[in-house]
């Protein structure tokens, strides 16, 4: 006894569209990325490889274009200037990525209900106010109509004191 076996399809989808469907979600990641990923070639990859094969020349930026090979990393590698500059990156790199668990254990810290924490919090706080305060009370001796540097200066050009701030 011979079974035929009958492919049932969705309804309303035949196996050519079925495989249209597949194709069209394996393109459609590629095609919402090409623009990022033509944009981040022609800002990112492209500088970066001209300007490896740019090392390799001696040029002012200006003239000519001299071909010295690899002697302008034998002097990179010669000079004190870069070991420093290298110590500095690093460094710079390390304490970066250490802002934010500090930050956060700084944060957690100041969050705790223990004795003495206002004081804590008040002496933490006390640079960043203070600096707006200092920056409001000179701004305002500055426009004040009786000895306001602002004013000052228009008296030497006999022009009567303003009081900008009130009026």
């Amino acid at each position: 006894m011979e079974q035929s076996v009958k492919t049932v399809y969705p309804k309303n989808r035949l196996p050519s569209q079925r495989r249209k469907s597949r194709i069209n979600t394996n393109v459609a990641p590629w095609l919402f990325l090409a623009p990022a990923m033509l944009i981040f070639a022609v800002y990112v990859i492209y500088p970066i490889m001209d300007s490896i094969w740019l090392s390799f020349y001696e040029w002012d930026g200006l003239g000519e274009k001299t071909l010295v090979g690899l002697d302008n990393y034998r002097e990179l590698f010669d000079s004190e200037a870069f070991y420093t500059s290298l110590k500095n990156n690093f460094l710079w790199l390390v304490f970066f990525m250490l802002a934010p668990p500090l930050g956060l254990a700084i944060a957690l810290f100041l969050n705790q209900q223990v004795r003495g924490i206002r004081v804590v919090k008040s002496l933490f706080f006390f640079p960043f106010v203070i600096s707006q305060v200092v920056v409001g009370l000179v701004f305002a001796w500055f426009y004040d109509p009786s000895f306001g540097l602002f004013n000052i200066v228009l008296g030497f050009f006999n022009v009567e004191p303003m009081a900008i701030l009130s009026n």
